[in-house]
C-alpha cells in the first residue's frame, strides 16, 4: 500500500505563513483596543480593515504558489506548456510514471491554490467577527 504525501502539500505554502502571522498579531491587536477603549468600540480600527489587505495578500500568494510549482523542474520537464489538467490526462503519455508525476504537478499547485484561498477565508472570518463585535459594543 502506498502512503500519501501529506496530501500533495505544496512547498510554497511557506509564502503564506507571513501572512497568518500578521493575520493573528493584527486580531490580537485589534481585541486589546476593543478592550481597553470603551467608548470607541463603535467604530472599527484601522488595524482591523487591514484583514481585508491581508486577505487579498493571501489570495495572491496563492496564485504565487500555484504558478511557482507549476515552474518547478519536474514540472517543466513533464508538463505541455499551456496545458490544462483536463487536456494532459486526455493526452497518451510514453508511461505510468510520466502520467503520476504530472498528476503531483497539478495537485501540488491546486493545493498551493488552495491553501491561499483557504487562508482567505479564514482571516475574512476573523475580520467579519471583529467587525461585528465592534459594532454591537
Amino acid at each position: 500500500m502506498e502512503t500519501t504525501p501529506f496530501l500533495f502539500a505544496s512547498r510554497s505554502n511557506w509564502l503564506l505563513l507571513p501572512a497568518v502571522l500578521a493575520a493573528l498579531w493584527i486580531a490580537i491587536a485589534d481585541i486589546r483596543s476593543l478592550k481597553q477603549r470603551q467608548e470607541q468600540r463603535s467604530r472599527i480600527s484601522s488595524l482591523s480593515n487591514a484583514l481585508l489587505y491581508l486577505s487579498g495578500a493571501a489570495i495572491a500568494l496563492g496564485c504565487l504558489g500555484y504558478f511557482i510549482e507549476m515552474k518547478s523542474s519536474i514540472c517543466l520537464q513533464n508538463v505541455l506548456p499551456g496545458s490544462s489538467f483536463v487536456t494532459v490526462i486526455c493526452t497518451v503519455t510514453d508511461s505510468a510514471d510520466k502520467m503520476r508525476t504530472i498528476a503531483d504537478c497539478y495537485m501540488n499547485s491546486a493545493s498551493a491554490m488552495m491553501t491561499g484561498l483557504l487562508t482567505s477565508l479564514l482571516i475574512a472570518l476573523v475580520w467579519l467577527v471583529l467587525h461585528q463585535y465592534s459594532k454591537r459594543s
